[in-house]
């Protein structure tokens, strides 16, 4: 049974926000405790600064693939695909290994590229502004 109308976008608006919630937290919250990183695992300076220079990259190189993803598989899918990247990607640096550590803040920096470039899009075609004159 197909949902609503209504239903379906009370659905869309809810993981908009969650979505929304998820770009930029997980990257920001980095930095305060970057003390605390750098002495539990023994990093250097220029290692902990590779934990804030990763997702930075990510968005750089992957903002063009969210593009292409939202064209080929459609904007749902294509942002489902960057949730799931960031959640992800949260798993894996909450793991304590130092590798996982830095995969994990590139996924988290993949998921957000993808989700910065594809939400405003779908923002726009399925809650456009609507005149009233």
């Amino acid at each position: 049974m197909p949902l609503r109308s209504e239903s379906r976008h009370w659905l869309l608006l809810a993981f908009i926000f969650v979505m929304a919630l998820s770009l930029r937290g997980p990257v920001v919250g980095i930095a305060p405790l970057i003390d605390l990183i750098e002495s539990d695992l023994h990093l250097s300076s220029s290692a902990s600064g590779l934990l804030t220079t990763f997702p930075i990259l990510a968005f750089a190189l992957c903002a063009p693939f969210g593009a292409f993803l939202g064209r080929r598989y459609g904007l749902e899918l294509a942002l489902l695909l960057g949730a799931v990247s960031i959640a992800i990607g949260i798993t894996l640096r909450s793991i304590d290994a130092l590798p996982n550590l830095y995969v994990g803040m590139t996924l988290i920096g993949v998921g957000i590229a993808i989700g910065n470039v594809l939400l405003p899009i779908l923002l726009k075609r399925d809650f456009p502004i609507k005149s009233y004159s």
